[in-house]
């Protein structure tokens, strides 16, 4: 039997007690995470399974206890821990990560990555205001409570996350994804909330373009990496061509490589244009649906209309046959 421990306020209880683990859902640098069952309600869960020998991730669980009220952040249900691993009973979504999302789109509009930028920007936001930076915001770590739902993205593992308590306000420790992280973060000269805005504007490069920007390729050395961001050179493709120009201005100035530069996530979250491009995907989406119910409702006329007249030629056909009975009994 495993032993629970209580070193940071979790539930006391032994999680296998309550909960069977089933499938692999997916894996971190320092976690894994599966499918549980509480074994009472038989209600479904992500678990996160820390392994503590790697990993202290009292910090990552004061976050979430914190901040996870806000809509668009992973919720956090209950904490277990024993002698080996902390067990984070999250919530399940179950409409992939943002990855599979765009995998699934093949090709997303400005209109449709707007609503998911905006709808990260606003988490973001709420995070920033709060002190608090992501440090590894990727597709990977982006989560859709419904796939046919892009403003359902809930921001996931916040295992990198830090809250900033340095007196100039500064992180230090270079925390990142390769095809995600901020110029600055490689320097090692400090940085701050500014580097959640990059790798937002990496994804929003992504969601538009279906790449990487500027060429960046896993087998780059930090050197390199810096060398293709300074030079501010995004990779011009045809589809990044085709953008219109207020989408390929709002990406460059997200991947501005002087942090200062770089707009905050508030004014991210209330940008004129990404705002327009909302309310136009939302009209879109009520035509779609109005077009759908009409078409719907024009079935339901048809199949109507069907089973009168053949209800109609069945009544006339019964005639017929009694009016020609009446004809031979006539004879």
């Amino acid at each position: 039997m495993v032993t629970p421990v209580n070193s940071f306020g979790g539930n006391t209880g032994n999680f296998f007690d309550e909960y069977v683990l089933k499938e692999f859902l997916g894996a971190g640098s320092y976690s894994y995470c599966k499918l549980g069952v509480h074994k009472a309600t038989g209600q479904k869960y992500a678990v996160k399974i820390i392994e503590k020998s790697r990993c202290d991730c009292r910090e990552e669980v004061e976050i979430l206890r914190r901040y996870n009220q806000h809509p668009a952040i992973v919720s956090l249900k209950r904490v277990y821990e024993d002698t080996q691993s902390v067990y984070l009973v999250l919530e399940l979504l179950m409409g992939g990560d943002l990855l599979d999302y765009m995998v699934m789109k093949g090709k997303l509009t400005e209109q449709e990555s707007a609503v998911i930028l905006k709808t990260l920007a606003k988490s973001i936001a709420y995070l920033h205001e709060n002190g608090v930076v992501h440090r590894d915001l990727k597709p990977a770590n982006i989560l859709l409570a419904d796939r046919n739902a892009p403003d359902s993205v809930r921001i996931s593992d916040l295992g990198f996350a830090k809250q900033l308590k340095a007196e100039n306000g500064l992180l230090m420790t270079p925390c990142y994804t390769k095809s995600f992280v901020a110029p600055e973060v490689l320097k090692r000269q400090g940085y701050d909330a500014a580097c959640d805005i990059w790798s937002l504007g990496v994804i929003f490069y992504i969601m538009l373009c279906g790449c990487c920007p500027f060429g960046i390729r896993h087998s780059d050395s930090p050197q390199a990496l810096l060398k293709k961001m300074d030079s501010g050179q995004l990779d011009s493709n045809e589809q990044w061509k085709s953008l219109s120009s207020e989408a390929r201005i709002l990406v460059s100035i997200m991947l501005h490589v002087s942090p200062g530069k770089r707009p905050t996530s508030a004014q991210l979250d209330q940008h004129p244009w990404l705002n327009s491009q909302i309310i136009h995907y939302y009209a879109q989406v009520q035509q779609s649906q109005l077009q759908i119910h009409e078409s719907e409702h024009t079935h339901d006329l048809t199949k109507h209309l069907k089973k009168t007249v053949e209800a109609t030629f069945r009544n006339i056909d019964l005639k017929l046959k009694k009016f020609s009975s009446f004809q031979e009994f006539s004879k």
